[in-house]
């Protein structure tokens, strides 16, 4: 299995140190390169082979949430974690949004980074418990997600929302196959009829759904 290709961008020098440290004790993943800002992350990308993208939310010249824009536009197969000290629900909400693959907090410790690298690279999106808790207690205003009600649990097989509970909980298709004896394929196009019949399109309408029906804890 090839090495996760590593671009790590934050503009503290000793945060940037003290992480590539830590990148490089972990099995599989190769840290590339390193960033003290967002300009400088597109122009390595330019010059890279990067799986994904680890990002400050806040930064000089260009910030995280238009890192992730820029990324999405012009290289479409790179992921971004966004990796801050910011648990504001409107930071959290801006970065879903633009695109971002995941969001985690800088306290978490090694084995969540780990986790959340992994997830993000497969397409899995990661959300820290305290991302999650902090979305949770946020009105969700006039989203479009607020229209959907406790009974659209009806809508779902047991089967689909087994399927949903495991991909909000951070399993891969591959780990979602293997826990409930399924082909990936299988999964796959649970996936595909859940997004559908829920009439969501976006990691981040799948996680709202799920809170706001108590699918997760």
């Amino acid at each position: 299995m090839k090495n996760i290709k590593i671009l790590l961008a934050d503009d503290h020098q000793m945060f940037l140190e003290s992480m590539s440290l830590l990148l490089n004790t972990i099995d599989g993943f190769e840290l590339v390169t390193t960033a003290a800002n967002g300009r400088e992350v597109l122009r390595l990308l330019d010059l890279h082979q990067i799986d994904i993208v680890l990002c400050d939310l806040h930064m000089p010249l260009m910030g995280g949430i238009e890192v992730v824009l820029q990324i999405r536009q012009q290289f479409p197969s790179v992921k971004v974690l966004i990796l801050t000290m910011s648990d504001a629900a409107p930071d959290i909400r801006a970065a879903l949004q633009a695109g971002a693959g995941g969001y985690l907090l800088k306290t978490s410790n090694k084995n969540e980074l780990e986790s959340a690298i992994i997830g993000i690279t497969n397409g899995l999106p990661y959300f820290s418990n305290s991302v999650i808790t902090s979305l949770a207690k946020t009105p969700m205003g006039n989203d479009s997600y607020n229209q959907l009600e406790n009974d659209k649990n009806m809508t779902l097989s047991d089967r689909e929302l087994e399927i949903l509970k495991l991909i909000v909980a951070e399993n891969s298709s591959t780990q979602i196959a293997e826990k409930l004896f399924i082909s990936f394929n299988t999964v796959e196009t649970h996936r595909k009829h859940i997004y559908k019949k829920l009439g969501i399109n976006s990691s981040l309408g799948l996680l709202r759904y799920a809170l706001r029906n108590g699918l997760v804890e």
